[in-house]
């Protein structure tokens, strides 16, 4: 995952999300010992990101995480049943658990990762939840 961390750093996850459009591509469950769904993994893609910042230089930086890729962990048992891409998800309470780097050996350059859950996701069509 390769957001652009300087609207989370700025404003807050649950802002900062809220100034990103999702699609929802696919979901996978997770099942305890029992085989029983306790949450989800859902990969959504930023279709859009109404958020800039302004650089030390002066210049004006927008809509930098469109088209970003994420993997988070959905805390709900009632899994969507996704049959394509839907667009105009919203992320319930999404939360940042864990920011770590990635370097090869003796590069000078890191990559962020993030890892996210959120407590639901809003599809479209529903008000509260899933069905």
């Amino acid at each position: 995952m390769a957001l652009n961390l300087v609207s989370i750093v700025n404003k807050g996850i649950e802002q900062a999300f809220e100034e990103l459009d999702f699609a929802l591509l696919k979901t996978r469950p997770i099942a305890d010992e029992n085989g029983e769904v306790q949450a989800y993994r859902a990969t959504v893609v930023v279709t859009a990101d109404h958020s800039n910042y302004t650089r030390s230089n002066g210049e004006k930086v927008e809509g930098v995480n469109a088209g970003e890729v994420l993997q988070l962990t959905v805390r709900n048992n009632r899994m969507p049943d996704v049959k394509g891409m839907v667009v105009g998800v919203k992320l319930v309470k999404p939360q940042v658990h864990a920011v770590y780097a990635t370097s090869a050996q003796d590069s000078t350059f890191a990559t962020i990762n993030l890892s996210f859950s959120a407590e639901n996701l809003l599809l479209p069509d529903q008000k509260g939840g899933h069905q």
